[in-house]
């Protein structure tokens, strides 16, 4: 099973999905964790599980939708960003399950990596799939 983490390792505030992947490596061997760059083509992939910064949130969060992301009309190519980008995956039928795992910008490693964890086991579980943290 794949895990998605978003991020862009030259910008501090959103590198830290991509600084946690050794550790969920460790934690969890069943699963591969792959970098996505945004800007980029999005898998057609499902269930697709992201894991990516979020602004607004206080603890690391589970979005099984993107209705919460949702914006007010786009005005410009500069508002792309992968919430936009999923909207459209959605609108085309090319976006299936979808799982989010938030994480709060300028939230420390050990806490994000526990959220995280936690996060992880909770969306295998409800998937059917059985994962121990090593």
């Amino acid at each position: 099973m794949d895990v998605f983490l978003v991020g862009n390792a030259l910008v501090p505030q959103d590198s830290l999905p991509l600084r946690l992947q050794p550790r969920l490596e460790q934690a969890f061997p069943a699963l591969r964790f792959r970098e996505l760059d945004p800007t980029e083509d999005i898998p057609e992939h499902h269930p697709l599980v992201l894991v990516d910064t979020v602004q607004g949130i206080s603890q690391v969060q589970v979005f099984r939708s993107l209705d919460p992301f949702l914006r007010e009309r786009r005005v410009s190519l500069h508002d792309a960003d992968l919430g936009f980008t999923l909207q459209l995956m959605q609108k085309a039928g090319k976006l299936g399950s979808l799982t989010i795992i938030g994480i709060p910008q300028g939230m420390g490693v050990e806490r994000a990596f526990s959220g995280v964890r936690d996060a992880l086991e909770t969306v295998f579980k409800h998937q059917g799939d059985c994962l121990s943290p090593t």
